[in-house]
């Protein structure tokens, strides 16, 4: 659980290291606070199944997206609430 932790701090320390570096270049982390699916920008990684509808049809960011002057660079991968 320690080394899960550490490998998580490190990869939290790199990603804030690549914002500091690309930030000179108005390069933006997407929202994570977003409750809608947008496929422009957004790659489903996981979807969870349920019987009735729910709010909120994102249920998590696993991985954050940029974007770039109004292009996307990197797809926010998502975790979805799909209805059957």
């Amino acid at each position: 659980a320690d080394s899960v932790k550490q490998a998580t701090d490190l990869i939290d320390a790199m990603d804030e290291g690549v914002m500091t570096a690309v930030a000179h270049y108005d390069v933006k982390r997407m929202p994570r606070d977003v409750l809608s699916l947008d496929t422009r920008c957004q790659r489903v990684v996981r979807v969870e199944r349920v019987s009735a509808p729910k709010d909120v049809e994102i249920l998590s960011v696993e991985r954050d997206g940029y974007e770039w002057d109004g292009q996307v660079l990197r797809l926010q991968d998502v975790a979805v609430r799909k209805v059957e």
